[in-house]
């Protein structure tokens, strides 16, 4: 048997991919969010009570959720290969920008639901990427 050589390896994780798929899941969510808060001004960013006392806050925070899913496609598609692991690294790094946020900012506090819904968008994002093999592409039609 043969050993590689060095360089040669493909790497399992396409960190562009899910660069890419976590900006499209960014955007889409401040998109999102910017239409939420023209229609009410007293929905913010993060989730409490108050927040899913109104529609406005229940749409901002499902259609987030199902951006996250449509991030874990979008990198799914790019990479290619290991499309679920690729969707839920989507996810995951919206937690670790998230804890992020929360280490260096000391004004920013997120609470059990924030972390929670995070958690589901980190699944939303893999079924996006389970979506992603399950549509055939351009060249599967072909």
């Amino acid at each position: 048997m043969q050993k590689p050589r060095l360089g040669t390896a493909t790497p399992k994780i396409a960190w562009l991919a899910v660069t890419v798929g976590f900006l499209v899941d960014t955007m889409l969510s401040e998109f999102i969010a910017t239409i939420c808060r023209a229609v009410d001004p007293t929905v913010v960013g993060q989730a409490d009570n108050s927040t899913f006392a109104s529609t406005t806050g229940i749409v901002l925070w499902v259609a987030s959720i199902f951006a996250t899913g449509l991030g874990g496609y979008v990198a799914a598609r790019w990479a290619k290969r290991e499309r679920v692991l690729h969707g839920v690294l989507v996810g995951g790094l919206g937690i670790g920008m998230m804890l992020l946020f929360a280490v260096l900012d000391s004004s920013v506090t997120y609470n059990g639901l924030d972390l929670s819904l995070q958690f589901l968008a980190t699944l939303m994002g893999g079924v996006g990427g389970l979506l992603s093999s399950r549509l055939p592409t351009r060249q599967d039609d072909v």
